[in-house]
């Protein structure tokens, strides 16, 4: 058995549930807190466990054990504990006291303690942490902005399509201003009234929609716009 402890915490499995202890690598002074039980359930049936060969559960700790030797570590016994809740907490009280997660060794840029965890939950903060979380959020921020522009984009390209085709529709007209039809009802069309209402090609657009609506055509159908414009120039009345 490789732990050493003081005469108040000399094992006694037939008395505690498990204990709490600090392993510690005499080169680097590098140390790990942790715990263990006496027994384990396998099977249905309670066992004694490997406390007594038991050398950590941090991989690092145990690759530099098997690298430079178990002599060159110390095993410590912190102390003991009746039951699991009570050893947890012990463990979780050690950890926090020592700063496991955050304690640098003197004169290096080392981490102190072997731990990555603090009561299984909470890990160590990785180094440029804050840096990273600052870009995820610049990130996420400048995402949200592309995906609204590319929504409005979208928005503004059908609307430009449907612009873009009504102009086309537009734009193939030739208003003659020499259109005279004497106005023979209200719903014959009043070619004169259409023809100084369409003055410029700006205004062209929105007179001639106001027109059709008028005259119970819809603009932005296509087989209601030919029909229009197959209406307006046959010089049909319009019901």
């Amino acid at each position: 058995m490789h732990w050493t402890y003081n005469k108040k915490v000399k094992p006694n499995p037939d008395k505690y549930f498990g204990f709490v202890y600090k392993i510690t690598n005499k080169k680097t002074k590098q140390a790990y807190i942790g715990c263990k039980q006496y027994f384990v359930k396998r099977n249905g049936k309670t066992v004694v466990s490997n406390w007594k060969e038991y050398m950590g559960s941090s991989k690092a700790l145990l690759e530099d054990i098997k690298k430079i030797g178990k002599k060159n570590f110390t095993f410590v016994l912190i102390d003991q504990y009746e039951n699991k809740r009570t050893m947890k907490y012990y463990e979780l009280h050690y950890q926090i006291k020592l700063g496991v997660l955050t304690k640098i060794l003197d004169g290096t840029d080392k981490y102190a303690y072997y731990n990555n965890y603090v009561g299984g939950r909470f890990t160590r903060p990785i180094k440029g942490a804050e840096e990273m979380v600052e870009i995820d959020k610049e990130k996420q921020l400048l995402t949200k902005q592309v995906n609204s522009l590319k929504r409005q984009l979208n928005r503004y390209k059908k609307r430009i399509d449907i612009l873009t085709k009504d102009l086309e529709k537009v734009n193939g007209i030739s208003v003659d201003k020499s259109w005279e039809v004497e106005k023979q009802n209200e719903n014959v069309i009043d070619f004169e009234a259409y023809r100084k209402k369409v003055t410029t090609s700006k205004e062209e657009y929105n007179a001639l929609n106001e027109f059709m609506i008028e005259c119970g055509y819809d603009p932005y159908d296509v087989e209601d716009t030919a029909k229009f414009w197959n209406d307006l120039e046959e010089g049909s009345e319009f019901s």
